[in-house]
This record gives structure tokens, C-alpha cells and sequence, in this order.
């Protein structure tokens, strides 16, 4: 029995379009085309590959995959070796997409966290707790630390448990090579590759949160050493940045709503 490519599509349940397409293709031929009218003509053959094209394009084959079945397959045991393959990319596939899954719970789940945020631009002490921290450090210029934090995250973004951070190993102001370390508090440790984990020690210290431009962190900076002076106490090293709303995962944002936390560890003078 033949059919025209409109009684064709109602057989084998596919678009006259992509009927059309997967001729084009090569995929799916029809029996004979009529040399006056061009018509294509579809039989009982071309109904049973236009069902195992279904199935296979339900397991997500390409055309061109589904097309070395066809040259190599004759028996369902032929097309064995094909379904583990593919299985093998589906599961790989799973663990991408909860690996994603997770990364976009954590970037709403801070998301909340910044919108719920009240800032206290106020001078705080208070008990900073350890913190297990993955970290890229280097030595250069303070200018030089955003260049830092994509691979930073790349490789341990997943593993966040909180935003972004900078942590300043020297007890001066240097020009050229600072001694930084850009890193993020992680939920376990992270070594892979420049990424290297270790433990943060904790400690009383001198806090203010400063929200606008990082250019403007100067002014903040001299309040709290102010402080310092004030109440009798020495700057400890490191101190740290952190960045509570910053540039996002997508857009910079608006500099003037950064919210950029400095935290000093405190001596006795």
C-alpha cells in the first residue's frame, strides 16, 4: 500500500514538514516521487523506519546518530551498544544539570538573603567564626583582584556558602606586589588547580559595612582605623573584604548599591 505525504504524516504521526526535512536529510526516503506531479509517495517500509526515527528521537539521537544506526542495525541486539553509549551521556547530563540545579538554588537563596538584608553602616566588634575557605592567591595589584573571582567561582561557586571575599595578607599598603587572596567560604574543601582550600582562623574584630563603589572604600577604611586608635587596638593580619551585594552572576549592577563588608582582626595595642 502507498500513500501520498499527506496520508503518510497521519500514519507516521510526523509533520509534512518534517517529512520533507528528513528526505532533504536522507533519513527518510520515500518510495518513489511521480516524475510529473512530484508527489511523494510513502509505503508499509517507510512506516517502520518513520517509527524507530520516533523512538530514537525520543531518546534524544541526532540525526546523524540515528542515521549510523540505520547503516550498521538490523536487530534490536545491533543497537545495544548505541543505548549505553547514549545512557552514558544521559547520566553524565544528570549530574551537569543538578550541578546547575544547585548553582541557581544557591544564587536565589542569596538572592533572598540580599533583598532581607538591613545594613548597619555602623562600627561593629564582633566574633568572627573559622571559616574553610577555597582561594586563589597571588601577588600584584588590588586593581587586579575582579580578574580573579570568575575562575574562582567556576570551580568552587558550586561549593558556596556565602558571597565572595578578599583577603589582604600584608600589614601596609603596597603598589605593586600585594600579597591578596580572592575566595569564597565553601561547604568542603576545593583543590583544583591555582583553587587552593584551607581553614580561615576566626577572631574578634572591627567590622563596617560601606555600601556604594569599591572607589569609595578609602573613606570606610579610615573610619575603622579610626576606631582602632580610638579604643586602643592594633589592626591584625589578614584583613578582609566582604562582598555582600556586588556585581551579579548575569549584570554589574548599580555601583552605588554594593554592599562591601570590612572585617579587621584586633590586637591589643
Amino acid at each position: 500500500m502507498e500513500y501520498l505525504i499527506g496520508e503518510f504524516s497521519l500514519v507516521a504521526r510526523l509533520s509534512v514538514k518534517t517529512l520533507r526535512f528528513y528526505h532533504e536529510e536522507g533519513l527518510l526516503l520515500p518510495s518513489r516521487i511521480d516524475p510529473v506531479t512530484g508527489y511523494r509517495y510513502y509505503d508499509e517500509a517507510g512506516a517502520g523506519r518513520a517509527a524507530a526515527i520516533r523512538e530514537l528521537r525520543a531518546l534524544d539521537f541526532s540525526l546523524e546518530a540515528i542515521k549510523e544506526i540505520f547503516a550498521l542495525c538490523e536487530e534490536d541486539e545491533d543497537i545495544v551498544p548505541f543505548l549505553e553509549k547514549r545512557g552514558e551521556e544521559i547520566a553524565r547530563k544528570i549530574d551537569e544539570y543538578r550541578s546547575m540545579r544547585g548553582m541557581i538554588e544557591d544564587f536565589l537563596e542569596r538572592q533572598k538573603e540580599i533583598m532581607n538584608m538591613s545594613v548597619d553602616k555602623h562600627i561593629v566588634e564582633k566574633e568572627l567564626p573559622e571559616l574553610t575557605v577555597a582561594g586563589i592567591r597571588f601577588k600584584g595589584r588590588y586593581e587586579q583582584v575582579g580578574a580573579y573571582f570568575g575562575p574562582l567561582m567556576k570551580r568552587a561557586g558550586r561549593y558556596a556558602t556565602r558571597g565572595p571575599m578578599t583577603i589582604y595578607h600584608d600589614s601596609e599598603y603596597r603598589d605593586e606586589d600585594a600579597d591578596i587572596e580572592v575566595c569564597v567560604p565553601v561547604r568542603r574543601a576545593v583543590n583544583d588547580g591555582e583553587v587552593v582550600s584551607h581553614v580561615l582562623a576566626g577572631g574578634r574584630a572591627v567590622t563596617l559595612v560601606h555600601q556604594g563603589p569599591y572607589a569609595t572604600l578609602p573613606e570606610p577604611y579610615r573610619r575603622v582605623w579610626e576606631y582602632l586608635k580610638e579604643h586602643g587596638l592594633g589592626a591584625g593580619v589578614p584583613s578582609r573584604e566582604l562582598y555582600q551585594r556586588g556585581p551579579g552572576l548575569i549584570f554589574a549592577g548599580n555601583p552605588r548599591k554594593y554592599l562591601t563588608e570590612i572585617q579587621v582582626l584586633v590586637v591589643e595595642a
